[in-house]
């Protein structure tokens, strides 16, 4: 159990990847196959912010055998448009009820219809194990609690073109495990959910086609989108964080009417990169790290041999954003090759913000009996944010976010952050009392060298939801704390991570035949029956 727990912290920490594959969410604008390959051991490269696996099998609904307990089936249904969906029981259903568009600065939203083109047999998969079935539908399991589900659906936005066409994609899916008999309407599983709308391109005239037949573009600029879904009983699945980049989102979930609504502006995000370096320049910081965890965990810089171009570090993954700023001190730094526009809004894996144990009963008080148990929701266009919720600070009485870009974007102006933080009103009210009630909250900006900056930021509240929304701020890897009330934040600290003293350590490639171990020591020797590469 130790063993696997090593791993999957060597996974979160440094985007380690089990298996070789390839990238294909393909761009029009950038994607990772326009760096040059890799092919020598002893060099890297490191990548920010982008996530070439984010589009396997997030195309179709899979099912699979949970591996603890074979009665149990884990899965993820791709919700359909609620007009072309099984006519089941209402309270089972889940679908997209409506697809919109319209420009910033008006009121009145354009409907996106569906398209004629739909997706065929999923040609791209990554997740390879026993019992997976992917690509067909699959029907509503309400002893298990899981909705009916197919394939992710294109629709056509004409009043939204982008740079090829009106065609858009849209993945909305639930996942997570069956259960063994009926929950009923009041002991509700959680459900992960998720939602993104993808602007696509296809030279296929005909109506069906793969996913390797269509290309990612870039959002038109000026406009605001909004998806919502009918998910009858299964609004009250919907708990724990999510994670986001969408700008001036709003939500808005009714239980009693059974659907959710999100809108809002796409993201746009920098994607850093580093020069080719050798794996001796890694930065200190991350080798006494890697030492910690296993000495056979290759997490400095084993996904440049698997993707053959890159070592990838993404809120995906988990990585912590104090990682871009260790790679600024390399030779070139972190420069922005590309920014790429995204809208997307996942649930995370936490559940409460970390702090004080005593004051995760504020968590627990949001929690209505028959409700839904959403904690809150961040979304950000940071290459590289927290994997976790907001942090507590009791002495502040704040919650406290890290986030991390390169300083200036591809054409060398400052890339410029924004932050939003979404908190029930019944939580927000347990943290603050009656502040929670101000129309206005105080914002730190705190930047790695330790400078901060205060400001305000209005406090709405809509849906059952106190919403802050911070923008603006520059990057690299600044920390940004929110509070309500009078009174002012403790001194500022200095936010990166410093080396602990001690002799250089090295990273050594050793090679077997085809086999190659990299040993990270202060003295690495290469094992027994190996030589040095």
């Amino acid at each position: 159990m130790k063993r696997i727990a090593l791993i999957l912290i060597g996974a979160i920490v440094f985007g380690f990847s089990t298996s070789p594959v390839q990238a294909i969410d393909d761009r029009s604008l950038w994607d990772i196959n326009k760096l040059s390959e890799i092919t020598d051991p002893n060099l890297m490269r490191v990548l920010f912010g982008y996530y070439p696996r984010l589009t396997y099998n997030d195309d179709f609904s899979y099912t699979a055998d949970n591996e603890q307990e074979f009665s149990l089936r884990d899965f993820q249904v791709l919700l359909s448009p609620c007009s072309s969906s099984a006519l089941i029981d209402p309270n089972l259903q889940a679908c997209i009820e409506e697809v919109s568009v319209r420009k910033n600065g008006t009121t009145n939203w354009d409907l996106a219809s569906l398209s004629p083109q739909t997706l065929g047999e999923p040609t791209k998969t990554f997740y390879k194990y026993r019992y997976f079935e992917v690509g067909k539908p699959v029907a509503v399991d309400a002893v298990g609690f899981r909705p009916a589900g197919d394939r992710a659906s294109i629709w056509k936005m004409p009043t939204a073109r982008h740079s090829k066409g009106d065609s858009y994609l849209i993945r909305a899916a639930l996942g997570g495990t069956t259960v063994n008999g009926d929950p009923g309407n009041d002991n509700v599983p959680p459900r992960r959910l998720s939602m993104e709308l993808v602007p696509i391109s296809t030279t296929k005239t005909v109506n069906t086609i793969n996913q390797d037949e269509y290309k990612v573009e870039e959002f038109p600029k000026g406009y605001e989108y909004k998806i919502r879904l009918r998910l009858g009983v299964f609004t009250k699945s919907i708990s724990g964080w999510f994670f986001g980049r969408i700008q001036d989102q709003s939500l808005d979930i009714n239980v009693s009417k059974g659907y959710l609504e999100m809108t809002g502006k796409p993201a746009i995000v920098p994607m850093g990169v580093t020069n080719v370096i050798s794996k001796s320049q890694i930065p200190q910081r991350l080798l006494e790290i890697c030492m910690k965890l296993a000495s056979d965990i290759n997490c400095d810089g084993n996904t440049a041999n698997n993707y053959g171009r890159a070592t990838l570090y993404a809120p995906d993954d988990g990585a912590d954003p104090s990682i871009l700023s260790e790679y600024e001190s390399v030779p070139g730094g972190v420069k922005t090759v590309a920014s790429l526009s995204f809208w997307n809004i996942r649930s995370g894996w936490a559940t409460y913000s970390a702090g004080p144990s005593k004051k995760q009963d504020c968590s627990t008080q949001s929690l209505k009996e028959g409700e839904n148990s959403l904690l809150g929701i961040v979304s950000s266009n940071a290459s590289l944010y927290q994997p976790s919720p907001p942090t507590w600070d009791e002495i502040d009485k704040s919650f406290t976010f890290k986030v991390s870009s390169p300083h200036f974007d591809e054409f060398g102006k400052e890339n410029r952050g924004f932050y939003t933080l979404y908190l029930p009103l019944t939580q927000a009210n347990c943290r603050w009392g009656s502040d929670a009630s101000l129309p206005k909250a105080q914002v730190q900006i705190v930047n790695q060298n330790g400078a901060s900056s205060v400001t305000t930021a209005v406090a709405t509240q809509e849906n059952g939801m106190l919403r802050f929304n911070i923008s603006g701020f520059t990057y690299s890897s600044p920390i940004i704390r929110i509070r309500m009330g009078q009174g002012g934040f403790k001194p500022a600290v200095k936010t990166s991570i410093k080396s602990q003293s001690g002799a250089k350590k090295t990273v050594l490639i050793c090679a077997k035949g085809a086999t190659l171990k990299q040993i990270v020591a202060v003295k690495p020797k290469c094992p027994t029956g190996y030589k040095k590469k």
